[in-house]
């Protein structure tokens, strides 16, 4: 974002919480180096979306829009996932023998191998 971008930025929230200074140039400054990397358009609907449901003024990170990051759960359950997918492919493109029943209990606990 732009300095006269994150000025207006500020103004647009100063005229909602009354208690939100702008005139602070040491401030400005921090909320540029703070907001300099994000478009202006998701932090500004962010604004609008604090505005509209918050009592109090945003800071910086309550205008910055979350990235999604992956915990170790989701990486566990996406490589149960694919190994799941990657066990029903091999079955279906492969002759083999039938599954023995643990691998079986074991892919049904894992949510899958109901249509074997």
């Amino acid at each position: 974002m732009e300095r006269a971008d994150v000025i207006s930025l500020m103004k647009f929230i100063s005229l909602v919480y009354q208690n939100f200074e702008v005139n602070d140039p040491a401030k400005i400054q921090v909320w540029e180096m703070l907001l300099k990397d994000e478009d202006y358009n998701d932090v500004q609907r962010m604004a609008v979306d604090h505005c509209k449901t918050e009592k109090f003024p945003p800071v910086p990170a309550d205008l910055i829009p979350k990235k999604h990051s992956m915990t170790v759960y989701d990486h566990q359950q996406l490589e149960r996932e694919q190994d799941l997918i990657e066990l029903q492919e091999y079955h279906e493109n492969n002759k083999t023998v039938p599954m023995p029943d643990y691998i079986l209990k074991e892919l049904q606990s894992m949510g899958g191998g109901d249509d074997l």
